[in-house]
């Protein structure tokens, strides 16, 4: 593990091929294709998901974005949006990226059942309910999960005037029945 003072990008941009029919494939040919398509999408989520929970926002960020972009990575990502949800402080300007993230696995099993808890829960507070009514509302999945329609209802009897009126543009734009 090396000591980083900044990091401005990660880059996963890997992608090898050497076109031959299998007969006259040598063994360092396909030895060079495991090394790119295997071991680098190994190595890449050992080294990039521990960034999940670092200290330094703009690597969490970045990290972030690289994760949502790995299905299989789903159940990692939503046990740190579950951490960032119930940390002390919700840091607002990683939002985007958390949503982003929401977005990309909200119809995983994982995050969906993520979200069927923490929507509407009382212990967390407007601004962390406000983000996740709008990751649901953006959610790609055709259908509402019934299984967030008792946090939705919940949210729209909200003391919060902003939570109320972002369950209520939630409803509309997904033209829920409640």
């Amino acid at each position: 593990h090396t000591e980083r003072k900044n990091t401005a990008a990660l880059c996963n941009n890997a992608g090898h091929g050497d076109y031959a029919p299998i007969e006259q494939t040598t063994e360092a040919q396909f030895d060079k294709l495991v090394n790119v398509h295997f071991k680098g999408v190994f190595f890449l989520e050992q080294h990039v998901l521990p960034l999940l929970a670092d200290a330094d926002p703009a690597l969490r960020r970045a990290a972030l974005w690289v994760a949502s972009r790995h299905r299989p990575w789903a159940a990692r990502v939503t046990q740190s949006l579950e951490a960032s949800l119930r940390a002390p402080r919700f840091a607002a300007e990683e939002s985007g990226a958390l949503g982003e993230a929401v977005s990309a696995f909200c119809a995983e099993p994982a995050m969906k059942k993520m979200l069927a808890a923490a929507l509407g829960d009382p212990s967390l507070d407007a601004p962390r309910q406000v983000f996740l009514l709008d990751a649901a509302e953006r959610c790609s999945s055709k259908e509402f999960p019934a299984d967030w329609q008792p946090g939705l209802a919940r949210l729209l009897q909200h003391k919060d005037a902003q939570v109320r009126l972002q369950a209520i543009g939630l409803v509309r734009a997904r033209g829920i029945a409640v």
